[in-house]
């Protein structure tokens, strides 16, 4: 199955793309801004949506250290250990 993100979601993927950025998490910004950047016809697979939407969700409500529990956050070794004890 297939998504087309709306300009909501791609406004809070690019909200989040810059906040990595401001962090040092260049890798997380690239990903979510390349994302918010997609043409309006574009689609993507659901479980890529869902992981965007996941890891977004995480970050606005609990910031990184609740990113970096989630799917798509594990896979980013700066905030990985930007949050290692």
């Amino acid at each position: 199955m297939q998504m087309k993100p709306n300009d909501h979601e791609k406004r809070e993927w690019s909200r989040m793309a810059t906040a990595a950025y401001r962090k040092g998490f260049n890798a997380v910004g690239h990903r979510y801004s390349v994302m918010s950047s997609l043409k309006r016809d574009e689609t993507m697979p659901l479980s890529v949506f869902d992981m965007l939407q996941d890891g977004y969700r995480a970050w606005l409500t609990y910031g990184w250290p609740g990113f970096r529990t989630t799917d798509i956050g594990r896979t980013f070794a700066d905030v990985q250990d930007a949050y290692t004890a």
